[in-house]
């Protein structure tokens, strides 16, 4: 397997097009000049990103400059939907011209048959967010509010937790479902430090999707020391292979809730930080230096 780490980039490009005090498309409204300079002559970059417009603009802007663009693609087998044709062309695009680089071994090895260069870039975890934390008694879910994220999974998951006293929360924006005493809904955009402290508060972070290739919500749990709840997707299981990173659990709520109970009865964060630094290829203190390198 081909890996590469932070040392193999000059500078990381992300857009976060989908929060919704983002409404820029032009490439040069969304980086500012400033960056839009470090993304035409940095030599090697790494782009990721949910916007697919942005990042084709970025990835002409390089080639035309002749200059090597370094890619991940999170969806290189699109979600069925409105976006799935234009998704499947970007990745046309982009896997003729410049080298992939992937999150995911699943997507990784989807992609080694393409026209270029596939690289692994593991998942890259800052030392300071993993110390153990008070925990309060709930299990989230967040994202944004698409179909295959499948939320209200998560209100029926509610009823079948209440007897243990867990309850529910979700956060993603724009999402209508309805509240109940042991199910939180949390509609509107919040700012990545209440996220964050969302996420490292809870017991477990719950990925309930009924399709998917990679995830950066299992990174972003990950990184900010919480386990995850996955449902039994190969881009999504690779992540719990060791079970003190996670579990893998039904889409019926009742065998689910049982699977979440019984592992966080038997979880410690101690053997949690041992399988996720042994998962690690390169060191945690990598991300302390310069662009924080992130797995939107």
């Amino acid at each position: 397997m081909n890996v590469c780490g932070p040392e193999d980039f000059d500078f990381h490009l992300t857009f976060n097009t989908n929060a919704d005090h983002v409404k820029y498309s032009r490439i040069y409204e969304t980086l500012g000049v400033k960056r839009l300079r470090r993304v035409v002559f940095n030599k090697r970059i790494l782009v990721t990103t949910a916007g697919i417009k942005e990042a084709l603009a970025a990835c002409i802007l390089r080639y035309v400059f002749f200059n090597k663009v370094t890619m991940t693609i999170h969806d290189y087998e699109p979600h069925p939907g409105p976006k799935e044709r234009q998704v499947r062309l970007y990745n046309r695009v982009v896997e003729r011209l410049f080298p992939l680089h992937f999150h995911s071994k699943y997507q990784y090895d989807m992609a080694l048959g393409s026209n270029n260069s596939v690289f692994h870039l593991p998942l890259l975890i800052s030392e300071k967010r993993l110390c153990e934390r008070q925990r309060r008694d709930y299990v989230l879910a967040f994202g944004r509010n698409e179909p295959y994220k499948n939320f209200p999974f998560m209100e029926k998951l509610s009823g079948e937790l209440k007897s243990s006293g867990l309850s529910v929360v979700v956060a993603s924006a724009g999402c209508d479902l309805r509240k109940n005493e042991n199910f939180d809904v949390i509609s509107e955009y919040i700012g990545d430090e209440t996220l964050e402290n969302l996420i490292r508060e809870a017991r477990l972070v719950v990925v309930p999707y009924t399709s998917c290739t990679q995830s950066g919500v299992i990174n972003a749990s990950h990184e900010n020391g919480t386990p995850v709840a996955v449902t039994n997707i190969p881009g999504l299981t690779e992540y719990v292979d060791d079970q003190n990173l996670g579990t893998v659990i039904s889409l019926q709520p009742c065998d689910a809730a049982k699977t979440i109970e019984r592992f966080l009865a038997e979880w410690q964060h101690s053997e949690f930080l041992r399988a996720l630094l042994k998962k690690l290829e390169y060191t945690p203190h990598l991300m302390e230096k310069g662009d924080k390198f992130s797995t939107e």
